[in-house]
């Protein structure tokens, strides 16, 4: 995948801008006046995280990696691997 349909896929799936949102939920966690609004844009952030790393499993084996390489990527076994993402790639 080149660099434009990268950024095309993450931009569909809601991926940007991630940066200006976990300064903006540090700054929230740091001011410690808003926990709701923090634990809001915390749950949205993790939800973004875990799109593109599904993303990524999904290149991943398309480039040919094994589900015990990406086991060993992620820290689990190719079993935890692979029940977790087979049916999503």
């Amino acid at each position: 995948m080149n660099d434009d349909a990268l950024v095309s896929v993450t931009e569909s799936a809601g991926l940007l801008p991630l940066n200006s949102d976990v300064v903006r939920l540090f700054d929230l966690l740091d001011d410690g006046d808003q926990p709701a609004d923090a634990v809001r844009l915390a749950v949205g952030i993790a939800g973004r995280i875990d799109r593109a790393l599904t993303l990524a499993v999904r290149q991943a084996r398309a480039s040919g990696l094994t589900w015990e390489q990406i086991g060993d990527l992620l820290g689990v076994t190719k079993q935890a691997a692979h029940l977790r993402f087979s049916k999503v790639v």
